[in-house]
């Protein structure tokens, strides 16, 4: 019969040339059915409609093109699933991931080595086209130093580092948190402020204790504030070390806590070291007392040191800028007020895209 071929009888070249067209032909025809009606939006999810019919032969040919390029596994198993006769589906045209993430950011930041995102200040981190990995730095706001007569050291922000962390595309704050305000006559320093991104969170360190009235003892933060003089209870660090209270027998108050360790004496404890930015630096260190001496010296991390009677009557130095440091002890009169908090910092190195 015509049209149909002898099994027994080997092909002629016009054979499998009419046979190599028949199947370029069908293959033409397949693509451009996809690529009519497969546009790739999101190619983790395929959005499909029935609103009109297929002839089923174009729809086979669809479902045979997408199993034989291997294009998508769920693309695949949502066609199986389908009447091969109605349906029609839309995706998005970018059907690749892009070969790597893209990064931004705004608000208040520096770049350093071309990866390294330094927030100062409110802002935002925005990651897309895909996963990046990142390490994070997150430090909250120092406390502030106690107010006079002899107040103590105010205590470091809390400090918290991430590394490898894998973030998925999307747009998330960050939150840089204020020192807190040095107490006035009589007045506990003020808590600092907390620091976040993503998941992780800094707490703001614990004020020092002010000489007199009712807020003595030193408060509790991220690292905990010095008590003064006239102080029973230095405050407790939630994620670095306690306030410390005064072991000589002069008037003076006792050291903040900071992220390297408690306060045991009258000097602020020291920070932590971290090298995120590519060069060693200390943050969230305690403040040091007021005395009516000389005052006590600030921790490691930006910690202020104490006032002193000698100097103008006061001269409690504040914290540090983004460094977290607790601010310095009051000392002197009654219009002496303690060092402020330095402000935390949030730190994002970006490792891979």
């Amino acid at each position: 019969m015509s049209g149909i071929t002898n099994n027994n009888t080997p092909p002629t070249a016009n054979t499998n040339r009419d046979n190599n067209e028949l199947t370029q032909q069908k293959s033409a025809r397949a693509v451009a059915f996809y690529q009519n009606n497969l546009e790739l939006a999101d190619p983790l999810q395929l959005q499909i409609n029935r609103p009109q019919q297929l002839g089923s032969s174009s729809a086979r040919s669809a479902l045979q093109y997408a199993r034989t390029t291997q294009i998508s596994l769920t693309l695949q198993q949502q066609l199986a699933t389908l009447d091969p006769a109605q349906f029609r589906i839309t995706t998005n045209p970018n059907f690749y991931p892009p070969a790597s993430a893209t990064i931004g950011a705004s608000g208040i930041f520096t770049i350093v080595n071309g990866n390294v995102y330094i927030f100062t200040g409110a802002g935002t981190f925005s990651i897309s086209g895909r996963a990046a990995v990142i390490d994070v730095l997150v430090v909250g706001g120092g406390g502030g130093g106690g107010g006079s007569w002899v107040g103590g050291g105010g205590g470091g922000g809390g400090l918290v580092y991430a590394t490898n962390v894998t973030v998925q595309p999307s747009s998330n704050t960050v939150t840089v948190g204020n020192g807190g305000a040095g107490g006035a006559f009589q007045k506990r320093g003020s808590t600092g402020q907390d620091s976040s991104f993503l998941s992780y969170t800094g707490f703001g360190g614990g004020g020092g204790g002010a000489d007199g009235g009712s807020e003595t003892n030193g408060g509790n933060g991220g690292c905990g504030g010095g008590r003064s003089w006239a102080g029973t209870t230095a405050g407790t660090g939630s994620q670095g070390g306690n306030g410390g209270g005064p072991v000589s027998g002069s008037p003076i108050g006792g050291g903040g806590g900071g992220m390297g360790g408690s306060a045991t004496n009258q000097v602020g404890a020291p920070g932590l070291a971290n090298s995120i930015t590519g060069s060693s630096v200390f943050y969230s260190g305690g403040g040091g007392a007021g005395s009516d001496t000389t005052g006590a010296a600030g921790g490691s991390g930006g910690g202020g040191r104490g006032g002193n009677v000698y100097e103008s009557y006061n001269s409690a130095w504040n914290g540090t800028a983004n460094t977290g440091g607790g601010g310095g002890g009051a000392a002197g009169g009654t219009a002496q007020p303690g060092g402020n908090g330095g402000s935390g910092v949030v730190i994002i190195r970006v490792v891979s895209t």
